[in-house]
């Protein structure tokens, strides 16, 4: 998660811990090329937010030693294979586009995404993301870039159903 989350009132705070999510029954293969596919599903709504999960599969393994570098800008440069990232957007029905690419910033302040722990192994890459708040009425833009792959395909769901899922999220103990 980034550091400066949270730490400011203006922006997003981050998933909360003391909520049981609403399951939300969206998801769908983003794009399925000769060597890669990348999903977009497990979509959780909370009150203030919702989070999903995006899974990458190789057909064959990747042979890095850092393939963490799959979700991780930084990793990918430093090990001089900037292609090997894998870089999700997110576009609101408001225009905002949030990104795995980069820190929120004051310009995007509304909306945020942020990493929330996943898996890799050799074919097999899972990253879940936070994204708050809910997302504004209309279509919500999930888009990813892997270079390596060849992947570049965006594909939109229905933010209104995020949204109805977040009525259904339990609160145990409100404040």
């Amino acid at each position: 998660m980034w550091a400066t989350l949270g730490s400011d009132d203006s922006l997003p705070q981050p998933r909360p811990e003391r909520v049981l999510p609403a399951e939300v029954p969206i998801g769908a293969v983003l794009a399925w090329v000769a060597k890669a596919v990348v999903a977009f599903g497990s979509v959780r709504s909370y009150p203030d937010g919702f989070d999903f999960v995006i899974t990458a599969l190789l057909r064959e393994p990747l042979h890095h030693t850092r393939a963490n570098a799959v979700f991780e800008p930084g990793v990918a440069e430093s090990i001089g294979h900037p292609g090997l990232f894998l870089r999700i957007d997110v576009t609101f029905a408001d225009g905002v586009t949030v990104s795995n690419a980069r820190e929120p910033s004051r310009e995007t302040r509304r909306q945020f995404l942020a990493g929330r722990g996943g898996t890799v192994n050799g074919s097999r890459f899972e990253q879940r993301y936070w994204s708050a708040p809910l997302p504004p009425v209309g279509p919500l833009r999930i888009s990813c870039h892997w270079p390596d792959f060849a992947v570049a395909e965006t594909h939109d769901v229905d933010a209104e159903l995020i949204n109805a899922g977040a009525k259904r999220a339990v609160v145990p103990w409100p404040s």
